[in-house]
């Protein structure tokens, strides 16, 4: 009676161990958020206000650069919607929205080529005197970004000068598992999976 008692014993001692094992494979596979530090969170918001069509002798096109950083390799997915001002329609266009690694500088330009660019979805056809509407632009999370500083370069154009317009926008990060992290969740699967046949077997 009392053998049985131990090995009922020892093998509850492994299904909690194997339990344990499991739940960290788990935590390894399972992509976790990742702090910008725009934001306290896997989120970052970001946007730019009051933009107005800009002085005849001003260029025509504007930037806004916004930087964050990734504490891991991470897929980066996002979104930008263009908003006007009280219950006007937003008279700008969004001309592109690219993210590059790094921060900020004099070759900021050159690298724009090699960056991540967001995609529109929705615009209108500025070639139309006096078009006003909505933009919406975004980044979905098919690329994976190295870990370190990145810049978002948002450029644009507005047409109106009376009431102003903005955008607004948002990305998301979720952490990409190294491959040494997933081999060794990989092997420690493996060995709870061992236990479970060698108690299931006695």
């Amino acid at each position: 009676m009392g053998e049985k008692k131990v090995r009922a014993s020892n093998l509850m001692k492994n299904l909690v161990l194997t339990a344990a094992v499991l739940a960290g494979v788990a935590a390894n596979v399972q992509a976790a958020p990742v702090l910008f530090n725009l934001g306290k969170g896997p989120q970052a918001g970001f946007g730019a206000e009051g933009i107005a069509k800009p002085s005849e002798d001003a260029p025509p096109t504007s930037w806004s650069f916004f930087e964050f950083s990734l504490q891991q390799n991470s897929k980066v997915a996002g979104g930008l919607d263009t908003l006007g001002w009280k219950s006007y329609a937003p008279r700008l266009d969004i001309l592109s929205a690219v993210l590059v690694q790094g921060k900020p500088g004099a070759d900021l330009m050159a690298r724009l080529v090699d960056g991540t660019a967001f995609e529109q979805v929705s615009g209108q056809d500025w070639t139309v005197a006096d078009t006003s509407g909505a933009e919406r632009w975004s980044l979905l999370p098919g690329k994976t970004l190295t870990a370190g500083d990145w810049t978002l370069a948002v450029q644009y154009q507005a047409f109106g000068n009376k009431q102003p317009s903005a955008f607004r926008g948002e990305l998301n990060a979720t952490a990409v598992p190294e491959p040494h992290s997933l081999a060794l969740s990989l092997l420690a699967l493996a060995a709870g999976a061992a236990v479970l046949r060698k108690r299931r077997s006695v």
